[in-house]
Parts: structure tokens; sequence; C-alpha cells
């Protein structure tokens, strides 16, 4: 159960940062264009 807890925040942290940098991404394509 431990284990778990331990993965579960690190696993949405990875999620949540992977969205972010896709935002960001996204805003600065449509900056350049």
């Amino acid at each position: 159960m431990q284990h778990q807890e331990m993965i579960h925040p690190t696993d949405f942290g990875v999620i949540s940062r992977t969205c972010l940098f896709s935002l960001v991404g996204i805003v600065s394509i449509f900056a350049i264009l």
C-alpha cells in the first residue's frame, strides 16, 4: 500500500509536467506563427 502511495504523486507530477510542457509548446508555436 505504501509503495503505491509513493508512486502515485510522482506519476501525477510527471503527467502534469508533460501537460504543461505540451501547452507551452503549443502556445510558443502559435506565438511564432
